[in-house]
């Protein structure tokens, strides 16, 4: 994306779908900005999700007599934000549907099994109980990415407190936020398996179209047993063979083969750097090297895509 954030934004928000006026936008463009640069960030296809996903509930906004024309934007930032959050880091998403009332609900009561393993002191130490079982959540996954990205979920519900707290007048946060998850939750439906394929398709359209604008890429688009599908592809070298498949549950994996008669090749050197880069931000269990050939599995859409950021360089050195 070669403009800034918040232009972008604005053309999606304002221009594309009317879903906030310049002025609404205008208010509220750094929180827009700090919650879509702390979930789903520049990832294109995610972007196009939220929108239409947001277009749905201005449809719903629009139609409910409930909703007064002054506060239905207050709603429709709040749906931005946690659509945001659903797209980015589900897990944390299910634990606030289970306990809408974050601030309340989210004490030693909330903690599964696996919370009661870890201990809060070893972790981190915030000012408010529900801050601290939402690192220990976090951190219960035990998934590398989740735990970096910790601050920047910490840092969504800060804003959506914060947000909440300047708009809800007297409707108490319990119902307000029970309310605000119902309509999220529409964007939970599963979507049929020819949805599901067309939206793999753009994937790997899009892929394919930012690889080449850094190198000459052969890919193929295949559709595979049910609703999984996989793009394969080599380097113009055909040093590296690369398979890129996405599941029925939108997992995604990535099969890099090296193709190189030498291990010890300039190519093969990088090669090598980068698994140790990545091995350090997905963890060991993702990340499996047999020989010459790199797996990693069981990624989200947030991390496949900044994976993809960093392979160009990788099969072109």
């Amino acid at each position: 994306m070669s403009y800034p954030l918040n232009d972008y934004l604005k053309s999606l928000l304002v221009d594309k779908i009317n879903y906030l006026n310049e002025q609404e936008f205008a208010e509220h463009s750094l929180l827009l900005r700090e919650i879509t640069e702390n979930s789903i960030g520049k990832n294109p296809r995610a972007l196009k999700r939220v929108i239409n996903y947001l277009s749905l509930i201005n449809c719903i906004i629009s139609e409910d007599p409930e909703q007064s024309t002054d506060k239905s934007y207050e709603t429709k930032i709040i749906q931005y934000i946690l659509i945001s959050l659903q797209l980015a880091y589900p897990s944390v998403y299910s634990f606030l549907v289970k306990y809408p009332n974050f601030t309340e609900e989210w004490t030693e009561r909330s903690y599964s099994h696996e919370m009661k393993k870890l201990t809060i002191d070893k972790i981190a130490i915030e000012d408010e109980d529900w801050k601290n079982t939402l690192l220990l959540h976090i951190h219960s996954h035990k998934s590398p990415f989740l735990i970096e990205r910790s601050r920047r979920i910490l840092n969504i519900f800060n804003g959506l407190t914060e947000f909440i707290e300047q708009c809800r007048n007297e409707e108490d946060f319990d119902s307000f936020m029970y309310n605000m998850i119902q309509m999220s939750s529409i964007t939970d439906a599963q979507s049929d398996s020819s949805s599901q394929i067309e939206n793999h398709k753009e994937t790997w359209t899009s892929l394919n179209t930012s690889l080449q604008s850094r190198s000459k890429i052969l890919g193929e688009f295949n559709v595979n047993k049910g609703s999984s599908s996989s793009f394969k592809f080599a380097d113009h070298n055909k040093v590296f063979k690369v398979i890129l498949s996405c599941n029925a549950k939108d997992h995604y994996s990535l099969e890099l083969t090296y193709q190189g008669k030498k291990k010890g090749s300039a190519q093969w050197n990088q090669f090598e750097k980068w698994i140790v880069s990545i091995k350090h931000s997905l963890g060991d269990d993702n990340v499996k090297l047999n020989d010459k050939k790199l797996s990693i599995s069981a990624l989200r859409e947030t991390e496949f895509f900044e994976l993809i950021e960093q392979l160009g360089p990788v099969i072109n050195s």
